[in-house]
């Protein structure tokens, strides 16, 4: 085969290639999805409660968190006449209620595993009945529209065909078989040129102090988004500019600081508010929990800027429009 018949056919069949890529649809048409909006739901300050109608017309809330647990607190228990089932640990015995029938009778997505009971305080700055966490996301597809805004189930997506750079490949801790161990997603994103891995954190709050308030609208609960102690420090140190709050946090009296820019799924975004954590709260503890180790969690101060964020915990994708 001569040489210039040889670049012929590799020309060929790299444009036959770019031709097939260009007709791959580069954003999701929503129109031709399956959706199926979570009902009463309601968005306070970028984080997300459902509300469950009982029969009897009573409304118990529930604060939903990707990067949460799984409980419901013992009056929401007897509100919605659960039965709780007992099982005896090492020291204690533990009491759990599945919510998965209730919830599917009245067009709720099920949670995939039972909620533990739990006789804390569950005063959110809104009082809630439980916490709907990684359990109640896991194995299924969600949309989440901050402009709308609205959460919602999708029955599938094919990924295969779409081709966008909003399409961003997420982790989870798996077994060998490529079971998924837990369900915390992680997902990179990029601050001043550095990637850095964090967890998919629909539920991360701060409470604020009191003189904090009136530069988030006079909210005293919002949003936010953690990273570690050691980068909250060199961003302080780097980017003296940048505006930050001392000791803007009421719980644990930690700083903050809003990031001008940040980006994710292909999308630069901001600014962003972080709020500083120490560093064992996330590459020690976190992690043990992920595939990677992680320096922080994205939440909601940041994700408010999507109108259509798709977290795909079946296939590992997720998608992000503006």
């Amino acid at each position: 085969m001569s040489f210039f018949i040889l670049i012929g056919i590799l020309l060929v069949a790299c444009s036959a290639e770019s031709e097939f890529e260009s007709e791959l649809p580069s954003s999701i048409d929503r129109t031709v999805l399956s959706i199926q909006e979570v009902p009463h739901t309601e968005f306070i300050e970028h984080r997300i409660f459902v509300h469950f109608l009982t029969d009897s017309g009573d409304s118990i809330s529930f604060y939903t968190d990707t990067g949460g647990g799984k409980i419901i607190g013992r009056d929401a228990v007897s509100a919605l006449n659960l039965r709780i089932d007992s099982t005896q640990g090492e020291d204690r015995i533990f009491e759990q209620v599945n919510l998965a029938e209730l919830f599917r009778e009245h067009n709720y997505p099920p949670p995939l595993e039972p909620n533990f009971v739990y006789d804390g305080n569950m005063n959110f700055k809104q009082t809630i009945g439980g916490l709907l966490g990684a359990i109640w996301f896991a194995d299924k597809v969600w949309l989440f529209d901050y402009k709308r805004p609205s959460l919602s189930t999708i029955d599938s997506i094919d990924w295969q065909a779409i081709e966008s750079p909003h399409k961003v490949k997420i982790g989870f801790m798996k077994n060998e078989a490529g079971q998924h161990l837990t369900h915390f997603p992680r997902i990179p994103i990029i601050v001043a040129g550095d990637t850095i891995q964090t967890l998919f954190d629909s539920g991360a709050m701060v409470n604020l102090q009191d003189s904090s308030r009136q530069r988030f609208g006079g909210f005293s609960v919002v949003a936010t988004s953690f990273i570690v102690a050691s980068m909250f420090d060199a961003w302080r140190d780097q980017h003296p500019d940048w505006p930050f709050i001392d000791q803007g946090d009421a719980n644990h009296g930690e700083h903050m600081i809003q990031v001008p820019a940040v980006e994710i799924g292909g999308h630069t975004v901001g600014p962003v508010w972080f709020t500083r954590r120490a560093d064992t709260n996330f590459t020690e503890f976190m992690s043990q929990w992920m595939d990677q180790p992680i320096h922080g969690a994205i939440g909601g101060s940041c994700f408010h800027y999507f109108e259509t964020l798709i977290l795909d915990y079946r296939n590992e994708w997720a998608y992000f429009e503006r």
